[in-house]
This record gives structure tokens, C-alpha cells and sequence, in this order.
């Protein structure tokens, strides 16, 4: 009986080495810049030629804005918390710097080739979505964005 438990409790550790290593390779998958493609809020879209001047930063753990002087006030650094192992994939942004910091936002994510949607409800209603659609008075919020390309 001590030689099961002993084995169980050995693969604990390793389970989390196994979550650990996926998380850090999904975060190595949204490193660098992403440029808003579609924004929508509650089923509308958003000033698209406002939104394609933005983008979004991802650095380790942490997300920052560009071209969008308001948001970077509202929410000027968040850290991120990732679940990849999850169908859709968990993302919950935590504003630890802004007008909104202790704000956390739940969402979804997913990306696909060069592509990412987020997916999160706004800080009045605190449910997480449950796919990638946004409909009048949800309280949802869709970004779409792109990967952009640095040349050498």
C-alpha cells in the first residue's frame, strides 16, 4: 500500500511540470505584437479604422496596449493567467495598472496560425463565455487580431 501511494505522489510533481511546460509554450505562442483585426461589443462592431491603429503587446506573462491613449489609461499593464489544457482555452487578464486596476476580466481564447480571438466578458458581468460569439446585451466583448510580421 506504501509503495502506491508512494508512486502517486510521485507523479503529482510531474503533472504539474507537464502543465507548466504547456503553459510557458502557449505564452511562447502569443509573444510579440498583434494588430486588431475586428473588435466587437454585445454584437456590434466597433470603429473598425479606430481599432486597426491598436495593438496588443504580449511579453511572458503580461499584456500592454498601443494606439489607443484611453485604453492605455484604463488598463496601461495586465498579467495574464492562461489554460491551454482547457476546450475553449481560459484567459483571465488581470489589470494590475490603470484607471481599472484589480479589475479581472474572464475570457477565451484561441489561436490559429497567425490569428487570436479573445473573447471576455466586460467587468459588469463576471460568467465566462463559452464560445467566440458576441450578441446584443451579453456583456461579451471580441477582439480579433493578427500577428504582425517583423522583417530582418
Amino acid at each position: 500500500m506504501k509503495q502506491i501511494i508512494s508512486a502517486l505522489l510521485a507523479l503529482v510533481p510531474m503533472s504539474f511540470a507537464i502543465r507548466d511546460d504547456s503553459v510557458k509554450t502557449e505564452f511562447a505562442k502569443l509573444e510579440g505584437v498583434w494588430q486588431v483585426v475586428s473588435h466587437q461589443t454585445e454584437g456590434k462592431a466597433a470603429n473598425e479604422e479606430h481599432w486597426t491603429k491598436v495593438h496588443f503587446t504580449f511579453k511572458g506573462n503580461e499584456l500592454t496596449f498601443k494606439g489607443d491613449d484611453i485604453l492605455s489609461k484604463k488598463a496601461a499593464k495586465i498579467t495574464l493567467v492562461i489554460d491551454p489544457s482547457t476546450t475553449p482555452k481560459v484567459i483571465d487578464m488581470s489589470i494590475v495598472a490603470g484607471e481599472f486596476k484589480g479589475t479581472v476580466l474572464e475570457g477565451i481564447y484561441e489561436i490559429k496560425d497567425d490569428s487570436l480571438k479573445i473573447c471576455f466578458r466586460n467587468e459588469e458581468k463576471k460568467n465566462r463565455p463559452n464560445d467566440f460569439t458576441t450578441k446584443d446585451d451579453s456583456g461579451l466583448v471580441l477582439f480579433v487580431l493578427h500577428r504582425e510580421r517583423t522583417w530582418p
